[in-house]
């Protein structure tokens, strides 16, 4: 399901999804991984990821969950 963020988010959730697509993009960008590949490999399109990655939507946990196994990052690594 792909989302495109909802204006009545408040200031604080907004930050908290671009704080998250930092999280998946520099993980991605550390393992020397496109985004076209990491695209393919979890079934995201490519424009759904980039706006994950720019925090424009508000990503479902099973999409956080996929995207999490494939980059090799924790829970921790996800909200900390």
């Amino acid at each position: 399901m792909e989302k495109i963020i909802c204006k009545k988010l408040s200031k604080i959730e907004k930050e908290f999804l671009i704080a998250i697509g930092e999280k998946i993009k520099t993980a991605r960008q550390s393992q020397g991984m496109t985004k076209g590949k990491l695209s393919k490999l979890s079934r995201i399109s490519y424009g759904f990821l980039n706006n994950i990655e720019l925090g424009k939507v508000d990503i479902d946990i099973i999409t956080l969950n996929k995207l999490s196994l494939i980059l090799k990052l924790s829970h921790n690594d996800i909200y900390s």
